[in-house]
């Protein structure tokens, strides 16, 4: 199985959070979208200062990274939530 790697950015902190994986785009939007409804945490309080990269891939079947050159933005949290 191929999951995908994520990390999100904090502008306010200006670094990288810890890389995550999710086998797609679309379960990271699901959890993402949650987290920031919770209406209980930094990505909730503070949407517009986090953006969602992706990394690259992850193979379950060799153990091997498959990296971008560079983090690929996907989107700001805000931009997520439709704000």
């Amino acid at each position: 199985m191929l999951f995908k790697v994520f990390c999100l950015y904090d502008s306010a902190a200006d670094s990288f959070q810890t890389p995550f994986f999710q086998p797609s785009l679309g379960v990271v939007n699901r959890t993402l979208t949650d987290e920031v409804q919770s209406g209980d945490s930094q990505l909730s309080k503070h949407p517009s200062d986090f953006s969602l990269f992706e990394l690259g891939s992850f193979s379950m079947m060799d153990g091997c990274f498959s990296l971008h050159d560079e983090p690929k933005r996907m989107y700001s949290l805000d931009e997520l939530i439709g704000s």
